[in-house]
């Protein structure tokens, strides 16, 4: 099976939101395997899902979001793996390290979307900030950039292939 890439994440995020579904991004944000960093899913409703998080994670997020128990603000990040009673205390059921950014999208992001369909399919390197406190904001990039883990967000840099080493600096969740 092929690993679908972000793009295509992406393409389907944008056919769900002008459908006017409901869309729910998860971004993972830091990772055991440091190659899954900057990997996109996405989840609707009405349509399923597209992209993919490691292990029973997805199927958590998603069993959470299709039964509404997920609330309050979003962005949100979300850190697998923690110590048993605070995954559990979080209704956290698998193990695995990970830290997983969620974004409920609206047609209202579709510009922004579409801007990085545009840039990806450009070759144009970009950096995507998801901020925990406001909204998510693009920049193009004219050199290489590492992804960056904070308690206020998550930068991560798409880039062509020439550029296609991943950094992550790591900070706390």
């Amino acid at each position: 099976m092929m690993t679908p890439s972000n793009a295509d994440v992406l393409t389907q995020v944008v056919k769900w939101l002008r459908a006017f579904s409901p869309v729910w991004l998860a971004t993972v944000a830091e990772s055991s395997d440091d190659s899954a960093v900057g990997s996109l899913w996405a989840w609707a409703p009405d349509f399923g899902m597209a992209g993919n998080l490691a292990g029973c994670q997805q199927e958590d997020l998603r069993t959470q979001l299709k039964a509404g128990v997920l609330e309050g603000p979003f962005p949100r990040m979300f850190c697998f793996g923690e110590e048993r009673d605070e995954q559990l205390r979080h209704g956290i059921r698998c193990d695995g390290q990970a830290k997983v950014i969620l974004e409920r999208l609206t047609s209202a992001d579709l510009p922004d979307i579409d801007q990085m369909l545009n840039w990806l399919a450009d070759g144009h390197p970009f950096l995507r900030h998801i901020s925990l406190h406001r909204p998510s904001e693009l920049t193009l990039l004219d050199s290489p950039q590492p992804s960056v883990l904070s308690a206020q967000g998550f930068s991560h840099a798409f880039t062509p292939d020439v550029w296609s080493q991943t950094t992550l600096l790591r900070r706390s969740c």
